[in-house]
C-alpha cells in the first residue's frame, strides 16, 4: 500500500535517530557522517522552508494548468459538470503517484499540494454531484459526505503516511458514526453525546496499543496525533457548551442556561474534571499526551465555566488567570530544576534516550566493520547490559 519502498523509510527513520542522538551529543560528528553514508536515504526531503515554497508554486502550477485547460474545453460544456472536476483531480492525483514514484518526493511541499489539490477536488465532484439529490434527509446527505471523506482520507494515509489527512479522516469518522447513531431514533439523538465519549475512548485505546507494534513504525507519527484528538473528543463530546449547543442544533431550541440539559451535573463534572485527569494520569504514567493535552483542555474548561458564571469581568479573570499560570510555572521550574521523581524540566528527551545509546552501539559494530546497509531497522537484539542499557538491549 505504501508508496515508499521500506527501505528508504527505515533509513530515513535511522538517520533521524541518530541526528537527534548527534545534537544530543551521544554521537560525533564524524560518526554521524558515516552513520548517514550507511544508511542512504533516496528521498527528497527539503527543509520546511523550501517546502512551503514548493507547496505554493505547486498551487500555482496547478490552478494555472486547469484554467487553461479548462478554457479549451469550455465551449463543450463539459466543464461545467462534476465529472470534469473528478477528471481534474484523478489527473492531478496522477501526477502525484508519477512524481513520487519517478523523484522519491517525501514532504517536499510538492507532493503534500498535490494530494489535498486533488483530495478536494474529488470531494468537491462529490458535492456537486450529489447536491439536492437527498434534500428531503440532510442525514443521508451528511452519512455520505463524511464516509467518502472516511475512504479517501484512509487511502490517503496509508499511501503517503499523512499526518493531516489521518486526523481529517478521523474526525469524518467520528462524524459518520455520530450521524449513523442519531439515526437509529430518539433513543440515539438522547445519548448521542455518551455514544461519541465511548467511541472517541475507543479510538485512544486503540492507538495506544498499535503505536508500539512494530508494522505501524511508518504511521507512528500520525497515530500519535490521532491519540491526542481522540482524548481532546472525548472531552469535547462532554463539555457542558458542547452538548448544550449540540441539544440546540438537534431540537431546534435556544437554552443557554447552565442547568438546562439532563444529566447537566454529569457534563459539569466531566467538563471541570477530564483535563485534571488528564493530567494526573498524564503525571502517574508519565505520558506526555495525556498530560500536555490537559493543559491545553484546562483553558477549554475555564472558558466554558467562564460562558455560564460570570464571576468577575473577563480583562480581571484573564489578569488573575495568568499571574496564577505565571507563579505556577516558575515554582514548578523551580522545583523540578534537579530531576524528582522521574520529572526534570531538562530536554532529556527520554522516550528516545535508550535508542540514542542504541544507535552508537549500531554504528560502532555495523559501519566501522565495513558491513553493508541492510533494508530493515536493526535497533534491539543483543543480550548484553550495563552502561544503561536495558534488558532487552
Amino acid at each position: 500500500m505504501l508508496i515508499y519502498t521500506k527501505i528508504s523509510l527505515d533509513n530515513l527513520i535511522i538517520q533521524q535517530q541518530v541526528e537527534e542522538a548527534n545534537q544530543m551529543g551521544n554521537l560525533s560528528a564524524e560518526e554521524l557522517k558515516a552513520v548517514v553514508a550507511a544508511y542512504p536515504v533516496d528521498l527528497y526531503c527539503p527543509n520546511i522552508f523550501m517546502s512551503v515554497g514548493l507547496f505554493i508554486l505547486t498551487c500555482i502550477i496547478v490552478s494555472f494548468s486547469s484554467g487553461l485547460f479548462t478554457l479549451f474545453v469550455y465551449d463543450s460544456r463539459m466543464a461545467n459538470t462534476p465529472g470534469f472536476i473528478a477528471f481534474l483531480g484523478l489527473c492531478a492525483y496522477i501526477a502525484l503517484e508519477l512524481l513520487v514514484k519517478s523523484r522519491k518526493h517525501y514532504n517536499s511541499g510538492v507532493d503534500n499540494a498535490l494530494i489535498w489539490i486533488s483530495g478536494g477536488l474529488l470531494v468537491t465532484a462529490w458535492l456537486w454531484a450529489t447536491e439536492g439529490s437527498d434534500a428531503a434527509n440532510g442525514t443521508n446527505y451528511a452519512l455520505g459526505l463524511s464516509a467518502f471523506i472516511t475512504v479517501l482520507c484512509l487511502f490517503y494515509t496509508l499511501r503517503f503516511t499523512g499526518m493531516l489527512t489521518a486526523a481529517i479522516g478521523y474526525l469524518a469518522a467520528l462524524a459518520f458514526l455520530a450521524v449513523a447513531w442519531y439515526k437509529t431514533g430518539s433513543f440515539g439523538a438522547q445519548t448521542l453525546p455518551f455514544a461519541l465519549i465511548i467511541l472517541s475512548f475507543g479510538a485512544w485505546f486503540l492507538c495506544k496499543k498499535v503505536i508500539p507494534n512494530k508494522k505501524a513504525k511508518y504511521h507512528h507519527n500520525s497515530l500519535v496525533l490521532l491519540q491526542a484528538l481522540s482524548l481532546v473528543t472525548m472531552y469535547a463530546a462532554g463539555n457542558y457548551y458542547m452538548v448544550q449547543a449540540l441539544g440546540n442544533e438537534l431540537y431546534g431550541t435556544s437554552e443557554t442556561s447552565p442547568a438546562a440539559i439532563p444529566f447537566s451535573l454529569f457534563f459539569w463534572i466531566w467538563t471541570l474534571g477530564i483535563p485534571l485527569m488528564y493530567i494526573g494520569l498524564g503525571l502517574r504514567k508519565k505520558d506526555v499526551i495525556l498530560l500536555r493535552t490537559g493543559l491545553f483542555l484546562v483553558a477549554a474548561a475555564v472558558f466554558t465555566f467562564k460562558a455560564y458564571y460570570h464571576v468577575a469581568p473577563i480583562e480581571v479573570t484573564l489578569t488573575i488567570a495568568g499571574f496564577v499560570f505565571l507563579a505556577l510555572a516558575v515554582a514548578v521550574r523551580k522545583y523540578l530544576k534537579s530531576p524528582r521523581k522521574g520529572f526534570t524540566t531538562a530536554d532529556l528527551n527520554e522516550g528516545r534516550l535508550m535508542d540514542k545509546i542504541n544507535v552508537e552501539s549500531l554504528f560502532i559494530t555495523e559501519t566501522f566493520s565495513g558491513t553493508s546497509a541492510p533494508g530493515a531497522d536493526k535497533f534491539g537484539g543483543g543480550s548484553f547490559g550495563g552502561g544503561g542499557a536495558s534488558s532487552g538491549y
